[in-house]
Order: C-alpha cells, then sequence, then structure tokens
C-alpha cells in the first residue's frame, strides 16, 4: 500500500512496496538538484490515504508536509532553532523562498518520515505548524 516517489530532473521515479531500511535510502537521495522532491504515499485513493513530502536538500536541509489521513490540510515540519529569514531551495523544480524554520535537518526529517512510515500520523515529540491561511 506504499509507494514512494522520488523526482529525477523533470520526472518521477517509482519505487513500491519498500522496507523502512530502503525508504530511508531513497530519502537520503535528496540534494536540491538532480534529486529535490519526494513523496511517500499510503492507500493512495482510499478514505486512508496519507502522504509525506519532502522537497529540497541543499546543504541537508528539507521541506517537510504532512497530510494525515482523514486531516483536513497537511502540517509543515518546522526546526525553531532557525530563524524566519526567507531561505531558497530548489523544491519540485521550483526556487522556493521559505522561512528559515520550514527547512528542517534531513536526520528530523527521516525522523518524521520513520514514524509516519511506522504509524501513519505525525511524530508528537517534534512540532509542527498548519498552514497560515489569509482570508480574502
Amino acid at each position: 500500500m506504499w509507494l514512494l516517489q522520488l523526482r529525477e530532473f523533470s520526472t518521477y521515479l517509482d519505487f513500491p512496496t519498500l522496507t523502512w531500511t530502503e525508504v530511508e535510502a531513497v530519502l537520503r537521495r535528496l540534494n536540491g538538484y538532480r534529486h529535490d522532491d519526494a513523496v511517500l504515499e499510503y492507500a493512495s485513493g482510499t478514505a486512508e490515504a496519507a502522504w509525506f513530502i519532502l522537497g529540497g536538500g541543499e546543504e541537508g536541509r528539507v521541506v517537510v508536509s504532512v497530510q494525515p489521513a482523514g486531516a483536513d490540510y497537511p502540517r509543515h515540519l518546522v526546526d525553531t532553532t532557525q530563524g524566519d529569514a526567507l531561505v531558497t531551495q530548489s523544491v519540485g523544480g521550483q526556487e522556493t523562498p521559505l522561512a528559515g524554520t520550514f527547512y528542517v535537518p534531513l536526520e528530523m526529517a527521516l525522523q518524521a518520515a520513520r514514524y509516519f512510515y511506522l504509524h501513519r500520523a505525525l511524530d508528537p515529540t517534534l512540532q509542527w505548524a498548519a498552514p497560515n491561511f489569509e482570508e480574502a
């Protein structure tokens, strides 16, 4: 029921039905250049569908967005030791400026990914932020 997709330039490589060790090895390939986007998806097209998305990878930092099954909107992993100054990385082929708090160390992202892989939920030991929706 798992599918991992890794962006390689303009296409996605599919890795179905992986062990955690295999998932981790693929996620460690994120480098902000050739591989700058990965999606770990559970039970696509069902009520149990959930997604874990990583982007970037330059200098060992990534952006993480997670949508657990049944959630109304995704949550973003944050690193509160980083400032709010804008940082730009290639995510999904696009230069993406975000507050530094959203670019987390790869090791923190892997901890979150492992928890998601095992429990299909957010790791409660990490800090998460909801999207900042602005009313029109």
